[in-house]
């Protein structure tokens, strides 16, 4: 019964491939607004998340260089028993 539904979804959509462009940026009209707002969302989207981790990244890497050198300062400064 799964198969020939699948068949006949599948034939549905070969014939009206129109019913299966689901996608504003790939079938719709190249100079539209919405078009640029969408790839750019998406950009933004897709840039994000790696920008927080670099940002964080560089945060903890900047802190530990620091405390490293307060360290190394402490240590000689430090009177040698």
């Amino acid at each position: 019964m799964q198969q020939r539904v699948a068949l006949a979804s599948a034939a549905v959509l070969l014939v009206l491939p129109r019913l299966a462009s689901a996608c504003a940026v790939c079938f719709g009209d190249g100079s539209d607004d919405w078009t640029a707002a969408y790839v750019a969302g998406t950009i933004m989207m897709l840039a994000l998340p790696p920008s927080i981790i670099a940002c964080a990244g560089i945060v903890i890497w900047r802190a530990t260089k620091r405390q490293e050198q307060r360290l190394d300062t402490a240590d000689s400064e430090s009177p040698a028993p």
